[in-house]
């Protein structure tokens, strides 16, 4: 999970106002309002955006809070390589997200 003091929790705060508990990271994810998510990146050490927002540094695990029917919109960068963007949609369920970016074409 992120720290209290890393970008994720500041975008989190951010957005909800507020930062949530564990506890209730957990009843979101039950109720199917979020998702525990892990982006894992082969080679590591890519950055992490989700929605536009500098999250962290891959490997990474969180809760992913739903918004709406919009998909959340995870982009990895790595210099040297292609950025990668995928969309999920948080509805309880864990979302793995394992990605091999390609070397960047010269």
């Amino acid at each position: 999970m992120a720290g209290k003091n890393s970008p994720a929790a500041a975008a989190a705060l951010a957005e909800a106002g507020r930062i949530h508990s564990q506890e209730e990271l957990a009843e979101m994810v039950e109720r199917g309002e979020a998702s525990r998510c892990a982006v894992v990146t082969d080679p590591p050490g890519a950055e992490l955006e989700i929605d536009g927002n500098r999250t962290g540094i891959t490997p990474f695990a969180m809760v992913l809070i739903r918004h709406g029917d919009a998909p959340r919109v995870l982009v990895i960068k790595k210099p040297g390589y292609e950025t990668v963007e995928r969309k999920v949609f948080p509805d309880g369920k864990t979302i793995p997200v394992q990605i091999k970016p390609q070397k960047a074409k010269r």
